[in-house]
């Protein structure tokens, strides 16, 4: 168990990291991409070209457009969440942990 809010706020300063900080935890435990992948999709996701379709999601990149007046800070922060989520899943041993394992941030 983690406080992925805190973590998020933690580290990029906004609870709007929360997503990123419960993604790469989940990614970060079961190894099926790395983390040069995550940040290619979310690289992508923020500087690509993508057509964003979704009214909640237009909703959503205006309210962090908001809080980051540069997309590459946006960018850094989210990729900061990530990689202290994905030396968090590493610290855990799968293998003797308990069912439930409290992760300090």
């Amino acid at each position: 168990m983690f406080e992925a809010t805190d973590l998020a706020i933690k580290i990029a300063g906004t609870e709007l990291a929360t997503n990123m900080a419960m993604m790469g935890m989940v990614l970060g435990l079961t190894g099926l991409v790395t983390e040069a992948h995550i940040e290619a999709a979310v690289r992508e996701r923020f500087l690509g070209n993508s057509f964003v379709a979704s009214g909640g999601t237009a909703s959503l990149d205006s309210a962090i457009e908001k809080k980051f007046k540069k997309k590459e800070d946006l960018l850094a922060k989210n990729m900061e969440v990530i990689n202290a989520t994905f030396k968090m899943a590493a610290s855990i041993d799968l293998e003797n942990a308990g069912l439930i394992t409290k992760l300090d941030i």
